[in-house]
């Protein structure tokens, strides 16, 4: 039996090994089960004064709040997208994960489509990442994702 966890996603505007600047956002996962999680942009908040939505290096997902050890098990993630109107999102990750640090490509259970993204498990890798995305995400107004944790 799973256990519910959140799920930290952090947007860096620059290079986050030179500066942190950033915004975040935190979403509730159930456990054993498939969430679909929509974050709107203008819910994230900002950290060390991003450069704003026209100017993202990097995105990342960390599991449960950086002070807190990240608690074992497994996620599972599918169908990262950005979406702007009229409907026409940017997949940053489904069947495909290349560009995404610490995961694997995984048939077994996708949310949507032949296959979904393997986290492995948090408690030993805390954080994924991709620099595989637009550098302009001021068209848009959420990013939504489908998470299983276990």
């Amino acid at each position: 039996m799973g256990k519910p966890r959140d799920l930290r996603v952090r947007v860096y505007t620059s290079d986050p090994a030179v500066d942190f600047s950033s915004y975040f956002a935190t979403a509730h996962l159930a456990a054993d089960e498939w969430t679909d999680v929509a974050l709107p942009l203008w819910q994230f908040e900002a950290s060390n004064a991003p450069s704003g939505w026209g100017s993202v290096h990097t995105v990342t997902l960390i599991a449960g709040p950086p002070e807190i050890p990240a608690a074992p098990g497994a996620v599972l993630l599918d169908d990262i997208r950005l979406t702007k109107e009229p409907i026409d999102p940017v997949i940053l990750l489904g069947d495909d994960v290349t560009g995404w640090a610490h995961v694997t490509r995984s048939e077994e259970d996708p949310a949507d489509g032949a296959a979904c993204a393997d986290w492995g498990d948090p408690g030993q890798v805390p954080w994924i990442d991709t620099r595989r995305l637009p550098d302009d995400w001021s068209p848009y107004y959420k990013l939504s994702l489908s998470l299983w944790s276990a």
